[in-house]
């Protein structure tokens, strides 16, 4: 299940009924890996 805010950006997420919770890299994380991956082209 995603975010329920309207509007929201944060992309979190909750497990549902003993599925295993999903982890979203932050904005830091996701910037990092984008720079690594523009790096290698």
């Amino acid at each position: 299940m995603l975010c329920p805010v309207p509007g929201c950006e944060c992309f979190s997420t909750w497990g549902m009924e003993g599925m295993p919770t999903v982890r979203v890299p932050d904005r830091f994380e996701i910037a990092s890996i984008r720079e690594k991956i523009q790096a290698q082209n």
